[in-house]
């Protein structure tokens, strides 16, 4: 559902306050070894996601706990 409606996702993230340049994650497969990241923000998202062909299962990420991911690894 949440790569369906992204795009309404960041749109009304931004319209309600966010910043345009708050940092998205989308995780498709996460903690499989298919897992797959794209890293953007509330603008770009939408463009990397298809892009990169993110689809289902995937988890949406927003705000600055994107910024950890490198620490975490």
């Amino acid at each position: 559902m949440g790569i369906g409606n992204l795009s309404h996702i960041c749109t009304k993230l931004i319209e309600h306050g966010k910043n345009r340049e708050t940092p998205v994650a989308v995780i498709q497969w996460g903690t499989t070894s298919s897992q797959r990241t794209v890293i953007g923000d509330l603008e770009t998202i939408e463009e990397k996601v298809r892009k990169n062909n993110i689809t289902h299962p995937a988890i949406i990420l927003v705000g600055q706990v994107v910024g950890i991911r490198e620490k975490v690894k």
